[in-house]
C-alpha cells in the first residue's frame, strides 16, 4: 500500500492517536498496530508523506497521489455496522464499477473489504496539486453519477490529499455490536498475478467525460 521511499501514517480513531513510519519498516508498523486494543478503527494514509513528519498528515506535506480510492458503501442508518444484505449491496456495486473500468482499459486494482463496504484502489501517479485534487473529485462524482443506486453509493468526499483509509487486518467497530450488525475485520484480496498497472490522467479524464455524456440534457 505504501511507496518504499516515503512514510506512512497509522492513525487510530476516535482517539486520534497516530504515528508516522518509514514505509519499509514493516515490523515496527505491525508491532504498533498490535498494541492497539479498544479502538474504533485503525487507518493509514493513502498517499506518501515524509517519514520524518510528526503528527497527523495534512495537504501541505503529502508528496504525491499514489492511489485512487473508490469507497463503496451500502445505504444504512448512520453510525452502524452493515447487515449481510447491506454489505452484499456494496459488493455488487463495486463489482459493476470494477468491470466497467476494466472494460475501459484500466489495469487491475486492489479490492479491500472494509468490513461494511468495499474499497477499490487503483494506482495513480499524480503530483499533489489543486488540479489533481479537482480531477480525483470529478472522477468520484462521475462514478456516483453512473453507478449509485438506492442500496449502495460511491463516497464522493474522499478526494482530499491527506485522506486516510481503513487499514486491512484491523477491526471495523462501527456502532454497537449486534448479531444482525456485527463488527468485522477489514481484509484485502490478493494482488492480481499480473500486478498493478497505473491509471493515467487521460484515463481519469475519459471517465469524467463519459459521465458528462451520460447526463440528461
Amino acid at each position: 500500500l505504501a511507496g518504499p521511499r516515503h512514510g506512512i501514517e497509522i492513525r487510530v480513531l476516535p482517539a486520534s492517536r497516530s504515528r508516522v513510519f518509514a514505509a519499509t519498516d514493516l515490523d515496527a508498523i505491525v508491532e504498533y498496530v498490535g498494541t492497539l486494543r479498544d479502538y474504533g478503527g485503525a487507518y493509514y494514509t493513502l498517499h506518501p508523506i515524509p517519514a520524518t513528519h510528526t503528527g497527523a498528515a495534512n495537504s501541505t506535506i503529502v508528496i504525491s497521489r499514489r492511489w485512487l480510492l473508490i469507497d463503496v458503501d451500502p445505504i444504512r442508518p448512520a453510525d452502524t455496522s452493515a447487515t449481510a444484505a447491506e454489505r452484499r449491496a456494496a459488493e455488487v456495486l463495486a463489482g459493476k464499477i470494477d468491470a466497467h473500468l476494466r472494460a475501459a482499459g484500466w489495469p487491475h486494482g486492489l479490492v479491500i473489504d472494509s468490513g461494511n463496504g468495499v474499497h477499490l484502489l487503483y494506482r495513480i501517479d499524480l503530483l499533489n496539486t489543486q488540479a489533481a485534487t479537482d480531477l480525483v473529485k470529478a472522477v468520484l462524482q462521475a462514478l456516483a453519477c453512473l453507478f449509485d443506486t438506492s442500496a449502495a453509493k460511491v463516497d464522493t468526499g474522499v478526494f482530499d490529499a491527506p485522506r486516510i483509509a481503513r487499514l486491512p487486518g484491523t477491526w471495523n467497530r462501527k456502532g454497537t455490536y449486534t448479531a444482525e450488525r456485527p463488527h468485522r475485520m477489514a481484509t484485502m484480496s490478493p494482488v492480481p498475478p499480473e500486478g498493478l498497472g497505473i491509471v493515467t490522467a487521460d484515463q481519469l479524464r475519459a471517465l469524467v467525460a463519459t459521465a458528462k455524456a451520460a447526463m440528461p440534457t
